[in-house]
């Protein structure tokens, strides 16, 4: 039997994914499946993609390209970068992204594809000896960089497959439209 003490642990933030239900537990970053649930407990929400930078702005001849990113992404370079002057060059590595005719072949940046994604490759400079993998997709019909996250890689050879499993998911679900954009 349920009581109203019980009732406030209980209620989750959810999430609709097609037809699996994702459940935010409080004081917790990881969504866990739920088969059962009552809608009216519920908040339902979506997680979000917020816009870096609009395609036509910023200074003159102004971005070829718009840049969204997933807060998840902001939270993982935040994590890594721990100084502001560190978290600074990387969005100018990203917005210099926006300026070329094709961002998955910028003259001045290392970017290669990596599964169904693009990896851009930062070490050194401002980073100090932090060697940062940043990933991203390209749509190419609306003009769009999406972030979709970041990887601090620490250890030769390749990109582990948590990783990339990670964010090959978290494509996925950009494309299925999991994700809300917000401002």
């Amino acid at each position: 039997m349920r009581d109203a003490k019980t009732d406030e642990y209980t209620k989750y933030v959810l999430t609709r994914v097609a037809r699996v239900v994702y459940c935010l537990v409080p004081g917790s970053s990881r969504h866990t499946a739920v088969r059962e649930h009552k809608e009216k407990d519920c908040v339902v929400t979506k997680r979000e993609v917020k816009v870096g930078v609009h395609r036509g702005g910023g200074p003159e001849p102004g971005y070829l390209w718009s840049v969204k990113y997933l807060t998840i992404a902001e939270n993982e370079a935040r994590r890594i970068l721990q100084h502001q002057h560190q978290y600074d060059h990387v969005v100018d590595q990203i917005r210099d992204l926006a300026r070329h005719t094709d961002p998955t072949h910028p003259s001045t940046q290392n970017v290669e594809k990596f599964a169904d994604f693009f990896e851009l490759k930062e070490k050194g400079g401002p980073l100090g000896r932090i060697n940062l993998r940043v990933f991203f997709i390209v749509q190419q019909e609306q003009r769009e960089i999406v972030l979709l996250g970041h990887y601090k890689k620490e250890v030769d050879g390749a990109t582990p497959r948590a990783v990339v499993r990670k964010i090959s998911r978290r494509a996925r679900k950009y494309y299925r439209g999991d994700y809300a954009e917000q401002g």
